[in-house]
Formats: structure tokens, C-alpha cells, sequence
């Protein structure tokens, strides 16, 4: 699996398969613990896919294309747009 960002990748940048809970139903509980269940959890998932982002890449909305092949060598293309924003730069008091 690979991503690229208009304007700004030069060639695919390789995703790393992670081993991780799911990240959406994580969150999602840790937003609002009612929702879970005592027969639900995020348990440790093999779809999850990691890549650093480039560090010269700038504040605002970005679109990224990320590519994949299916087990049938199909392959997949999914457009997305990614926001970033500034980073607070303040230092909190102790």
C-alpha cells in the first residue's frame, strides 16, 4: 500500500502494515465509554496501515491518493483529502 500527496510526493511513499486495535472503535470509546459494551473492544487488527507524513509538509488541506492491490492483484485507489493544522506552540505552564 502506498499514498501521495498532490504537489508534493515525487514517487509512491510505502505504508507499513501495523498490528494495532482499531483505531476508530478505540476512539470512539474513549469518547464516550457508555457506547461500549462488555462484548465489544477494539481488539488488535491486521488492517491498519501506518506512513509518516513528509516534515515540510504544510498547514492546510491536502490531497492524498492512496493505492492498494487486492489479493486478486486488483488495484484500488482511494482519493482523501487530509487537513493539517498549526501546532500549538505554547508551553504550558508546570
Amino acid at each position: 500500500m502506498t499514498y501521495e500527496i498532490d504537489g508534493q510526493s515525487s514517487a509512491p511513499i510505502p505504508m507499513l502494515r501495523t498490528a494495532a486495535r482499531d483505531p476508530v472503535v478505540a476512539e470512539l470509546f474513549a469518547r464516550d465509554p457508555a457506547m461500549q459494551k462488555p462484548w465489544v473492544e477494539a481488539v488488535i487488527s491486521s488492517h491498519v496501515w501506518k506512513a509518516s507524513l513528509p516534515a515540510n509538509l504544510g498547514v492546510g488541506a491536502h490531497r492524498l491518493t492512496v493505492r492498494a492491490r487486492d489479493e486478486y492483484g486488483r488495484e484500488l485507489v482511494a482519493p482523501m483529502v487530509l487537513e493539517v493544522a498549526e501546532r500549538d506552540r505554547s508551553v504550558s505552564p508546570a
